[in-house]
């Protein structure tokens, strides 16, 4: 299989691709036992497989998509550690799409470990289903994001001594969510003393917890209190973490309002460890 073959079809399945983008490992089925043909349509995607699990390092996304068919169409069904179950069907368009902006993503390696191999038919040498098991492991910048698993069914259409992929459908299963978007609601004086609820990701659940915050200013100097961890906020926007004798212990960054300090106290220091988005809401 070649460069030049490269077919123009779609799909966008963010669960099944975002996992290949990272390391790779699969367990193949013993060669020996299967047929020729067989043995070509496995290998056939698992080189397809691969092709994504170099592409946050190769940016080729020719190496990808060469093998797709134009008439490609996925079905990736997501269900999310709250319960919630989500259907996407696509087509490649759309894959080329989530493609661009993947190899643009800095940061990002998937660890995605076929753990077993279902299932391997071929239809009179010219049609071929393989059926799979993965777990995929996410991080950005070194951090954590989410870990789960994926049953996959993929087809695939033999044009001359080539196979391409036709269709998928995904089940992708999140059991473990380290790190996502939090969710944030103000009841008080958001300029000045408040109560803030919290939900955000933690392990195989979502947390809630409940804080006080507090904004004042001396004759020269704004201050932000959350619970017990204090931050001076300086003339020129500079954001510090302090102690109780106020002096700077570390820079947190910049803020011009009251809402952007908040953010940025919660993303870059409170909840650097599970928030990757922070949401903000008054009620």
């Amino acid at each position: 299989m070649t460069h030049s073959r490269i077919p123009h079809c779609r799909v966008a399945a963010f669960i099944l691709f975002v996992g290949l983008l990272g390391g790779f490992h699969a367990i193949f089925a013993q060669e020996q036992k299967l047929s020729e043909i067989e043995a070509s349509v496995q290998r056939e995607a698992f080189n397809f497989a691969k092709a994504y699990s170099d592409l946050s390092i190769t940016k080729d996304i020719p190496a990808v998509v060469q093998y797709m068919a134009p008439e490609l169409l996925s079905t990736v069904i997501l269900h999310d550690l709250q319960g919630n179950i989500r259907v996407i069907h696509s087509d490649y368009e759309s894959f080329r799409n989530y493609l661009n902006k993947m190899v643009q993503t800095d940061g990002l390696s998937i660890k995605y470990n076929i753990t077993k191999v279902h299932q391997l038919r071929v239809h009179d040498d010219t049609l071929g289903v393989i059926v799979y098991e993965a777990d995929y492991d996410s991080k950005r910048d070194t951090t954590a994001w989410s870990k789960g698993s994926e049953i996959v069914t993929m087809t695939l259409k033999r044009v001359g001594t080539d196979w391409y992929v036709i269709h998928f459908t995904t089940l992708a299963i999140e059991d473990n969510f380290l790190k996502g978007a939090c969710f944030c609601e103000i009841f008080g004086n958001p300029n000045g003393e408040f109560v803030m609820q919290t939900i955000m990701p933690a392990a195989k659940t979502y947390t809630e917890s409940s804080h006080k915050v507090k904004f004042w200013q001396t004759a020269k100097e704004r201050f932000m209190r959350v619970d017990d961890r204090l931050y001076r906020w300086m003339p020129n926007e500079d954001v510090w973490a302090v102690n109780e004798r106020q002096t700077d212990v570390q820079f947190i960054g910049y803020a011009k309002t009251n809402q952007e300090l908040l953010r940025l106290v919660l993303q870059k220091d409170i909840f650097i460890t599970n928030c990757s988005q922070i949401h903000i809401a008054y009620k």
